[in-house]
């Protein structure tokens, strides 16, 4: 494997993880702006909390060599749901 092909995918699985972990994090600091956005869905604040703790995991997951799918697959869903949900904001 090509060194530059090597550092290019740690680096892109850096970015990753602390994207996750930055995302994560604010699930548990619960600015406005989450607040608002909760608010906006219906959806409860609760539930930020329990989103956090599964970023986290999915986290842990896309960490592991064997279970990396496995974490970027289940990141990618818990973030495309919300992500469809989001759009009733925009309305």
């Amino acid at each position: 494997m090509n060194k530059g092909h090597l550092w290019t995918g740690r680096v892109m699985s850096v970015l990753a993880t602390l994207m996750l972990l930055l995302d994560a994090f604010g699930k548990f600091v619960k600015p406005p702006q989450l607040l608002d956005a909760f608010t906006r869905l219906g959806l409860p604040i609760s539930t930020a909390s329990l989103i956090g703790v599964l970023l986290i995991a999915c986290t842990v997951l896309y960490l592991i060599q064997r279970t990396s799918v496995f974490g970027a697959v289940f990141a990618c869903g818990l973030s495309g749901r919300r992500g469809g949900d989001s759009c009733a904001c925009w309305e």
